[in-house]
């Protein structure tokens, strides 16, 4: 599977971009794979690590993946989604979806979830008397 996702990734240039702006957030991560198997084993998820280029047994060492800080869980939220796409050879689209503002007038922070017929997604905090820009969920499109 991470062979799969590191390799499908490389060919999508706007899920590549996302994760690219993940790595720049997180601290620690330097590549795409550690941080993708960073996420692996912060879901608990073992990873047998297997390669016979000296390059990715680099990237995949216990000393790079240790360097990546416990993600924030919308960070472990948007980097699942993205996985997911990638798996699923779905890139993402600059343009797909909608840009949503949304402005929080309450003397506390508000949290934004994405929902569909299957699943709760956390995806986003806005503090309080704050405002925040975000991309929908990709595949929601804006309607009438």
């Amino acid at each position: 599977v991470m062979t799969e996702v590191v390799l499908k990734l490389d060919k999508m240039e706007n899920a590549k971009q996302r994760v690219n702006e993940l790595l720049m957030e997180v601290e620690g991560a330097e590549t795409a794979s550690a941080l993708i198997m960073a996420w692996f084993l912060q879901n608990r998820i073992g990873v047998l690590v297997r390669s016979v280029d000296e390059r990715h047994i680099e990237e995949n060492s216990p000393f790079m993946v240790g360097k990546v800080a416990k993600m924030t869980q919308v960070q472990m939220q948007r980097l699942s989604g993205l996985i997911r796409l990638v798996v699923d050879d779905h890139d993402i689209s600059n343009f797909d979806g909608v840009e949503v503002t949304i402005f929080n007038e309450r003397e506390s922070g508000v949290q934004v979830y994405w929902l569909n017929e299957n699943s709760l997604m956390r995806v986003h905090e806005v503090a309080a008397k704050g405002k925040t820009e975000l991309g929908s969920h990709p595949g929601q499109r804006e309607s009438g």
